[in-house]
């Protein structure tokens, strides 16, 4: 869903309450957290209250999928990087570079 701010707009209602069944499960998609992992807004909380009351209209039920993009999601830390092989991180050992004969 398109949103500005973190903060759900109210086409999100509709959108959800056309797929919500009687007993159905819906999912929302990659819902963020925050570019640093912290607690939801009351502005972010109040504009899902609206969907997941139109889901539950419908005798649906709603589950939001919390997502986060990692250890290094923050996006001003990627703007101050001058090399953006640096911000390449991974739990594997990864070569970025030509391969030393061996």
């Amino acid at each position: 869903m398109r949103s500005y701010d973190n903060i759900l707009r109210p086409h999100a209602i509709l959108y959800y309450s056309q797929r919500a069944t009687k007993g159905g499960l819906l999912i929302a998609e990659a819902t963020i957290v925050s570019e640093t992992g912290r607690v939801w807004t009351k502005e972010q909380v109040e504009a899902w209250k609206p969907i997941v009351d139109a889901v539950h209209a419908k005798c649906g039920i709603f589950f939001c999928q919390i997502w986060h993009a990692g250890r290094i999601s923050n996006y001003s830390e990627f703007l101050s990087c001058y090399n953006f092989c640096n911000f390449l991180y991974s739990i594997c050992r990864v070569f970025l570079g030509p391969m030393p004969y061996t």
